[in-house]
Order: C-alpha cells, then structure tokens, then sequence
C-alpha cells in the first residue's frame, strides 16, 4: 500500500528516510518521517581559456545528508561508521577561496603545467563536494582531469559516485578509496591500497576539508558523568570529530600530502578550524618568525618530505576564545563544562575558522627554508568573516594575498 507501514519500511531499508518516534498531538499519537538527505544547489565559477577571467557559472546540484540536529534522532549509520559531512559553510569556503583560477594562469605564464590534465585527490571527501566543484571549474581547461577520493565511510563514496552521475561528471574520471588516511600514514597494507590507487602519479592538487571539532572524548570533562559526552559524540560523529585536539585528522592530512604533491607546482587546499590561531597585533600580515606562533610551528613540523614548500595560513581577525567556543557548541550548561574543560586539557585558549594553502617549488639553489608559513588575517566586514559563503570581500582578500605571494615566490 502507498503511503502505509510498507512504504515507510521501504524508504527505510533503502535509506531515504526514516520515521521519528511517536510524538503525542491533541488526544492522538502521530510518526513524523524525516528524509536522510537533501539537494544542495551550488554555482561553480567555470575557467575559460578563451576569456579570462570567466564569468560562466555552472550549478552543481549535490546529495548529502542532512545537519546532524536532525541525524542525531535516527540511526543513520549506527551499524557501520555514521551519516555523511552536510553541506557547511567550511564546505562552500573551500571551494570558493580555493585560488584555481590565479593558480593555473600562473602555472602556464611559468611554463609549469607540463600535462594537458590535472590529477586531483580529495581527502576525507564526504559527498564529493571539493574533487567535483574542481572538476566542474576544470572541465572547459582540462576536461580529461581526474580525481582520487578518499574516505573513512563508504557511504561518503556511494554519495560521491551519484553526485557524479546526477551532474553529468563521468564516473571514470573518479577514482575513490575506502581508508582511514592515519592508517595510510602509519599501516604498510594501508599504503599499499593507497599506492595502488594512485596508478604511480603524484597529485597535481590536494584539498581536504578534513574533521576538525575538537570534541570531548573522556567522561572525565563531565561533571555529569559520561553520558553527556557521549550525547556531544553521538552529535559530532566521525565525520567532524578531530580528536580531542581537534588537529589529529589535519596532521594526517598534511603528512601524506607531503608525500604525494606533485614536487614543483603543486597546491594543498585545506579548510579546517585552527587551534590557537596568530593574533593580529599592529598589522594584517604576521610575520612566522615569532616564537609564540606554536601553530605555524605544528604545521611545518607535520610536513615529512624534503620537498620545498611554501605557503599561507589565514584565520579571522577575531578568533573565538575557549568560553565563547564551548558556549557555542553546547546545548547546555553540562556540555558546556565538558568542551570547555576538554579545551583547557588540550591546551587549547582560542579557535578560528581558516584557509591553509601550500605551494610546492622545485628550485635548483636553495634559498629558502624547506617549508616557510605565512600569516594573514581577514578583516571582518560588513559581509561577514572567512567562511561567511559568499562573502566577495574575503574571497578577494584571499586571491590577492595568493597571488602576490606566488609572484614573490617564484621571481
């Protein structure tokens, strides 16, 4: 019968929707069903080698799960690894700041593209937002470009492969692999898979919008007893959860990106929130030689290879201090006695959404250090902060730091 039990059974076992407990209205009892997924329409910014800078747009309609407010009331992945990244503002951050269009016109006036395609991988892909947005901006430049996607959960990757269908991307052009990247980093069978994947090229591009959330992982944060953190876990499931740090999965992320960028040319994009961000002080731009700059100091210490690279890490002009940030992902007063806790334990004072970008550079007289990092900061405006989507002032502010930063680079 359409519309009965059976129906709502179907839906279930095919994982669209599911039915929310029975909640009393009036004198009677109703079941609410809530669907898994939605569609998230976004404009892609296409290249056009014919008419730089392009104004085409092209719109990428993607399937994702919904926010986890609404997934915390099922038990959507509870049998294997748990529900798929929504669509966030760290999500469009990404692929709007992302500087593709600066980066390859500076490739070809350097002569450095040497291939008519880029190799893209995404690490921890979620519905395949970032490897897909690039390819779409790619297709009328590079239309044979490919990408490797890699993820914790196979769901993630099932949604990425649709994705690709639904938008006409040619599911050949997508390569995905089901691991965990610390695995990759410290298993040799783990990076035997990997190596296998990757057909024995090195990446053109990386992007990550790897977990970030620094959530409580001990009952010891909780003046309550363990069960509130297990609530905040069940909230932050694994596809947000950075650790008790909130850094473990981004070190991993930098780690094999070292090893696997392409040696002259090669970019890493990452969004995550940094932990105990620089500061603004008399100017915008910071200067990485400062001793307290402990996170500048962590991010070159992650990046394992010998290959020279350089880059820019930007944060917000105001960086959330550790009450506001507890405050902010506590639904109430003992949640918040366990992040703010869980924050002081891990030493963590202050929080900021941010953009790390790297470049690779293949010089035969080494001037410079093996990594070297920049600071910025992005003001905030009227527009909003660095993850505000849509906000053309930090995304202008961003293009323009990269680019004066590739041409001080390489002249």
């Amino acid at each position: 019968m359409v519309g009965g039990n059976g129906t709502v059974e179907l839906m279930e076992k095919l994982g669209l929707a599911f039915p929310t407990n029975e909640v009393s209205v009036g004198n009677g009892e109703e079941l609410y069903i809530v669907p898994y997924v939605h569609i998230f329409p976004l404009d892609i910014h296409v290249l056009d080698p014919m008419k730089p800078p392009s104004k085409k747009r092209r719109c990428l309609r993607l399937v994702t799960d919904l926010h986890p407010t609404i997934l915390c009331q099922t038990t959507v992945g509870e049998e294997g690894i748990g529900a798929v990244m929504y669509i966030g503002p760290d999500s469009l951050a990404l692929v709007q700041h992302l500087p593709l269009e600066v980066h390859v016109n500076f490739l070809q006036r350097k002569k450095k593209l040497g291939t008519s395609r880029f190799h893209i991988l995404d690490l921890c892909s979620g519905s395949g937002i970032q490897a897909l947005a690039t390819l779409v901006a790619l297709d009328e430049c590079f239309p044979r470009s490919e990408a490797l996607c890699v993820d914790i959960n196979e769901r993630a990757l099932r949604f990425t492969h649709f994705n690709a269908v639904l938008n006409n991307i040619d599911p050949k052009r997508l390569d995905m692999l089901n691991a965990d990247i610390m695995d990759i980093n410290s298993s040799k069978e783990s990076q035997d898979q990997f190596y296998a994947s990757m057909n024995g090229r090195r990446f053109d591009i990386i992007l990550s919008n790897p977990p970030f959330i620094p959530v409580p992982q001990s009952s010891s944060f909780s003046t309550l007893g363990p069960d509130i953190v297990s609530v905040i876990q069940r909230r932050y499931g694994l596809f947000s959860s950075g650790g008790a740090s909130g850094d473990i999965i981004l070190g991993s992320v930098i780690k094999l990106s070292s090893r696997f960028l392409k040696e002259d040319g090669g970019l890493l994009a990452v969004v995550s929130e940094f932990m105990n961000p620089p500061v603004a002080r008399d100017s915008e731009k910071l200067d990485d030689n400062d001793d307290s700059f402990e996170l500048l100091t962590q991010i070159k210490s992650w990046w394992e290879s010998g290959i020279a690279c350089h880059g820019i890490l930007f944060t917000n002009q105001y960086p959330l201090d550790a009450y506001e940030y507890s405050r902010r992902r506590a639904s109430n007063e003992a949640e918040y006695m366990s992040w703010y806790n869980n924050l002081e334990s891990s030493k963590i004072k202050s929080v900021s959404p941010g953009l790390l970008f790297l470049l690779t550079q293949n010089v035969l007289r080494q001037t410079l250090p093996v990594i070297s990092i920049e600071s910025q900061i992005i003001r905030k405006t009227e527009m909003g902060s660095i993850w505000t989507p849509y906000n053309k002032k930090a995304v202008t502010a961003t293009r323009e730091a990269w680019l004066r930063f590739c041409e001080a680079i390489y002249c």
